[in-house]
């Protein structure tokens, strides 16, 4: 596959933002756990490549930032890289699985690259 150098760092990247727009779009109110949501999101691919990817992301993130994070973030971060491929809820973690109690479907817009384009969903 040829890809663009850095694909999987600007992909990452793009994901972390997009998790942010996501949590203030869906609790406008609790920017309480953001740091975690972003680092979890911008590392969720770590160890793209080994897989299973998500199991070993989510050890690898616990060595790369053990001196950077305290324990308890670690486990949200850890969590986050760890589920971020689950498809079955009663498998996610309490802070993941409140989203699908949420209403199933709302259109949201997210800027991208320039402020004037923007990526809209639907989740």
């Amino acid at each position: 596959m040829n890809r663009e150098r850095g694909f999987i760092y600007y992909h990452c990247e793009r994901v972390a933002k997009i998790s942010i727009h996501l949590r203030k779009e869906l609790f406008p109110d609790d920017s309480s756990l953001d740091d975690r949501i972003y680092v979890g999101a911008l590392f969720h691919d770590v160890a793209k490549g080994i897989e299973p990817h998500h199991q070993t992301g989510s050890a690898l993130v616990r060595t790369l930032l053990q001196e950077e994070c305290t324990g308890e973030e670690l486990d949200d971060i850890a969590d986050i890289i760890r589920y971020h491929n689950t498809r079955h809820q009663e498998d996610l973690p309490f802070f993941i699985s409140k989203l699908f109690r949420m209403p199933t479907c709302w259109t949201i817009s997210v800027p991208w690259k320039s402020g004037s384009n923007l990526c809209t969903a639907a989740i």
